[in-house]
């Protein structure tokens, strides 16, 4: 009796447990169905516990995993039901897709390879091998694949996507914007198709299409945070900071690990002049990314106007330890050196930065400056005038009259600030010292009529001039 009895009672579980384990199956698909991915991970788990020799429930616990971003457990599920049927294209290919995202091409590469050699023709390995190659900047191969995977598929939407995304790598930008406009008119919904589509039409410098499709994209899947800090960038470039500022605001709230869209932000707040909020949107990139160069550089500009100087030489100290040929570090390094005089090595910094970027016309303009400061007025000028060559703008024009001023060169300082007011004609700052100048060669009448213009744009010095001098 003993033994019949424990003969039923191991006939009884095997029984059971098979029907329970596609039970908990059948509910992770349904969870899958209704996006609830963790519990769909749940019910898959339950069910490999049961059973763990079936290459389904692996497959699909991996691949909730991959949605959720698991990027690790969704390949140790995948490599699990390769080791138990090896004989399924699919592992493989979901495999390859995981790893194009974690940029381990090589490992991608091979298993689209292995793929191919269960199923020939199977355009999903076809578009996963041209992302692949994507990734390794083999456009011209990804061309070749996302072709054959349209050919055995011709309505595959995602491979005109992303054949698409490798004819910008190739400067065929209009075959690009044909193969995104052919994704969304196969599909409507794919707001992925609207994204890059936008951006393209960003590099194409149409704002208003590119708006237009990240609105889309953001219609059709509000949970998309890279649309927002697209859009956030284009709103900046509008000089829409605020706008901007809730674009990326949304983005974080949607995916709070984003160093990048902390550093846009911190950028926004900083073109609104708010110094304190940016400083907290810059911490909190380099918290997230101890390695953010530019997040270094545009905190010590935002400590350098929060008068916090000499942690903002830290700061630029930082990013030039990441990146020593980042010529803007050693430009700003300079900039702050100059407001604690510390001149000498601030003409360092910019000589630098001149040296890696000999077109650098501010760092020659404030080199100029610094060297008058040390009363290096030969220096001084030529660096003026190289600047003026390189970028003949208003303040550079300004800032070289200012200096022929000093020196007693009044007729080519009169000259200098005529080019700043031709460029800007409502720089007042250029009449008040263009009349400064005028009334040195004693043209009074004419450096009044400078000083008035200088108070009608809001210059304030030229009072104390008007009221000294003109009757």
């Amino acid at each position: 009796m003993k033994r019949i009895f424990f003969s039923v009672v191991l006939l009884m579980p095997l029984f059971t447990s098979a029907q329970t384990a596609d039970q908990f199956f059948d509910k992770g698909v349904e969870n899958v169905n209704d996006k609830n991915y963790k519990e769909a991970i749940n019910n898959f788990s339950k069910a490999i516990a049961l059973n763990p020799t079936e290459v389904d429930y692996y497959v699909d616990r991996g691949n909730s995993r991959s949605v959720l971003g698991d990027n690790l457990g969704a390949i140790e599920d995948y490599s699990k039901a390769i080791a138990i049927g090896p004989n399924n294209p699919d592992s493989y290919n979901n495999r390859a897709l995981v790893k194009n995202r974690i940029e381990d091409f090589k490992g991608a590469l091979d298993d689209c390879e292995r793929a191919m050699k269960l199923k020939p023709d199977y355009f999903v390995t076809y578009n996963n091998r041209g992302n692949t190659k994507l990734g390794l900047s083999d456009y011209k191969g990804a061309l070749v694949d996302f072709d054959k995977a349209i050919a055995l598929k011709p309505g595959f939407v995602e491979a005109y996507n992303n054949r698409g995304n490798a004819k910008i790598g190739i400067d065929n930008n209009g075959g690009a914007m044909a193969d995104f406009t052919k994704a969304i008119e196969l599909d409507s919904t794919y707001d992925t198709a609207f994204f890059n589509r936008g951006n393209l039409k960003t590099l194409l410098n149409d704002y208003d299409g590119a708006v237009a499709d990240l609105n889309r994209a953001i219609s059709l899947n509000p949970g998309y945070s890279k649309a927002y800090k697209v859009r956030g960038e284009l709103k900046v470039q509008a000089q829409d900071f605020k706008s901007a500022i809730e674009d990326y605001t949304h983005a974080i709230t949607l995916d709070s690990s984003y160093s990048e869209i902390y550093y846009d932000r911190g950028e926004a707040k900083a073109n609104l002049e708010n110094y304190n909020d940016a400083l907290s949107d810059f911490n909190k990139a380099i918290q997230i990314n101890p390695k953010y160069m530019l997040a270094y550089n545009d905190r010590g500009i935002t400590k350098s106007y929060l008068n916090d100087f000499a942690s903002g030489i830290k700061d630029f100290d930082k990013a030039i330890e990441l990146d020593p040929k980042y010529p803007s570090a050693y430009f700003n390094r300079g900039l702050t050196k100059q407001k604690i005089n510390d001149n000498n090595s601030a003409i360092g910094d910019f000589t630098k930065a001149i040296d890696l970027k000999p077109d650098h016309s501010a760092a020659y303009l404030y080199r100029g400056i610094t060297y008058m400061a040390v009363n290096n007025t030969k220096a001084a000028i030529t660096d003026l005038n190289t600047s003026i060559s390189l970028n003949p703008n208003p303040f550079a024009y300004l800032t070289r009259g200012l200096f022929k001023d000093i020196i007693k060169n009044y007729a080519g300082a009169i000259l200098d600030f005529d080019h700043a007011i031709g460029l800007n004609p409502k720089f007042g700052e250029a009449y008040n010292s263009r009349g400064d100048s005028k009334h040195h060669i004693g043209n009074n009448a004419g450096a009044c009529a400078d000083w008035k213009k200088a108070v009608q744009l809001g210059n304030e010095q030229a009072i104390v001039s008007i009221k000294k001098y003109c009757k």
